[in-house]
């Protein structure tokens, strides 16, 4: 399934299913120069990673001499740079369709995994005879040798984003014999583990996506919900205590609304979320155009208003299919259910911006701008300092800090303002908020899924996102002269524990699910829902 995240940015390169040619040494050289002096330019940090400046240059010019004599093709060189890529350890850096062919003449893999906490299984198989089966091994490899291998090709933070890795790499044929080797017969061999210790050996075949023929195991429970809209919510009990909310992209018309008040162009997302929403054209009319695409702001008020009516218990916030978006969207939903209790907290955490030309240009401003409207000095090169969303001046009341945010953040016809001032501080309705999290959840999917958990003290339940505490943020997109290939570089880094103290640098769940637990709920693809009902049940959460 494609979160939005990843339609849009397929959309905005396309596919090139040109024939590969050999592009000279020189040439390639003169690329591999442009994108260096793009990432020295635009990142944070690209030094530490390589264990100094000295040692990034010094792989640099590895590199450079390492490129043949006769040149390479495209392909080749893309994997050059997201090997050089994979040791940033940053999912915010990254090229921009890396495997790219004609994917719909690719080949998929008869089955689907649940990644787990330290473990991979089985989802989906033919017949559903696979599913809930552990895997220890792939064409007769371990699968801690494949973990390890894919931390070399790949920009992963945590061990959940090599897990995630992996598994899109299996995906698809092309892709893994780029790993494994030589796929013949056109099948791979896994080996598994029942839930009794009995080993067990199959081979899946690789096959057209109109062929595939996979079904997961019979549900516990059946709620139609979407898995690939932003977000939609519904009851999930009789008695309508128990709210799931599917948000699967942090992406929303308030998106479009703030392109808008900051003077940025926002066409391309507009055009973007109609197809994604299947909107159909949209209206020439921009100001009808996004009064069409759904507001996160409205639908979280409605909701908290009918679970208030129903004196609801529980809100599950599903944020396993959710790769990220635009943060300040989550952030009225905080003050809905808190109240002016949100203006007092305080994150502790601080978010650390390279001023870029690149990056300036990307917002469409210039650094004169950026100083007069921030009251700062900075110039080109400088670093922005900064608390994580919540800079409040102490002197002011938490009332008053409310006043400021929302005066200073929306402007007067942002969706939603007017439910927003109307509750003059008070919150809304406060359930417990449970958070479910997976390797998918990623940038501002964990920044919402720290941010509740600080916020509201929520429960989370499921895998530790991908994405690291402490990281790379934001992109800043490139295009490279002669082999075109397109790619990000992240312009901020995140600073949610600064001292380090979480050594494996993942948000750990409350309630990992864990290989016994997918088990337990007949290896459902919402066992983590499942798992919630039961621990709701036992008076758990």
């Amino acid at each position: 399934m494609k979160k939005i995240v990843l339609f849009i940015i397929l959309h905005l390169i396309g596919y090139n299913l040109s024939a590969q040619h050999n592009y000279s040494k020189d040439l390639l050289i003169e690329d591999f120069r442009e994108y260096i002096d793009f990432l020295e330019e635009v990142h944070c940090d690209p030094y530490s990673p390589f264990g100094g400046k000295i040692q990034f240059h010094r792989e640099v010019q590895n590199i450079i001499d390492s490129i043949p004599e006769n040149g390479l093709d495209e392909a080749a060189f893309r994997s050059i740079i997201s090997k050089f890529n994979s040791t940033l350890q940053d999912g915010h850096t990254f090229i921009l369709n890396e495997n790219r062919q004609d994917v719909t003449n690719d080949q998929i893999l008869n089955m689907k995994f649940k990644i787990l906490h330290h473990d991979l299984a089985v989802s989906q198989s033919r017949n559903g005879k696979l599913n809930g089966l552990k895997i220890t091994a792939i064409n007769d490899i371990p699968l801690d040798e494949l973990l390890k291998r894919v931390q070399t090709i790949k920009a992963c933070e945590n061990i959940s984003g090599v897990y995630l890795s992996l598994v899109e790499i299996l995906m698809r044929k092309s892709s893994a014999e780029k790993l494994l080797g030589q796929i013949d017969n056109n099948r791979i061999k896994l080996d598994f583990l029942d839930n009794r210790t009995n080993q067990q050996t199959e081979y899946i075949e690789y096959t057209d996506l109109n062929e595939r023929k996979i079904q997961p195991n019979t549900s516990l429970f059946n709620v139609n919900i979407s898995k690939t809209i932003p977000f939609e919510y519904k009851y999930i009990d009789e008695n309508k205590k128990i709210v799931w909310m599917a948000y699967n992209s942090t992406y929303s018309r308030e998106v479009i609304e703030f392109q808008k008040q900051w003077g940025q162009d926002y066409t391309n997302n507009l055009n973007i979320l109609y197809q994604a929403f299947n909107l159909g054209e949209v209206p020439q009319d921009y100001t009808e155009a996004i009064t069409k695409i759904p507001s996160l702001n409205e639908t979280f008020y409605t909701m908290l208003k009918s679970m208030k009516q129903h004196k609801s218990t529980h809100l599950i916030i599903d944020l396993r299919e959710n790769g990220g978006g635009w943060n300040p969207i989550n952030i009225p939903s905080l003050y809905m259910m808190k109240g002016d209790t949100y203006f007092g907290y305080d994150t502790k955490a601080a978010y650390i911006t390279l001023l870029s030309k690149p990056f300036l240009e990307k917002i469409n401003t210039t650094i004169e701008e950026y100083n007069s409207r921030n009251n700062t000095t900075y110039t080109i090169g400088d670093y922005s300092f900064s608390r994580f969303f919540n800079s409040w001046n102490e002197n002011l009341s938490l009332g008053e800090r409310r006043v400021q945010y929302l005066e200073n953040n929306f402007s007067k016809d942002f969706s939603g303002i007017d439910l927003l001032k109307e509750l003059d501080g008070e919150a809304l309705y406060t359930p417990k908020v449970i958070v479910v999290t997976s390797a998918a959840t990623f940038s501002a999917a964990f920044q919402y899924a720290f941010l509740l958990k600080e916020v509201c003290n929520a429960t989370i339940v499921g895998v530790p996102s991908s994405q690291a505490y402490n990281s790379g943020m934001g992109t800043t997109f490139y295009s490279l002269t002669h082999t075109g290939i397109k790619g990000s570089v992240s312009n901020s880094y995140q600073l949610f524990d600064p001292d380090n103290t979480v050594k494996d640098r993942m948000l750990h769940p409350d309630y990992p699910l864990l290989w016994e637990d997918f088990i337990r709920f007949d290896s459902n693809d919402d066992a983590e829902i499942l798992y919630i009902l039961d621990l709701i049940n036992k008076r758990k959460i």
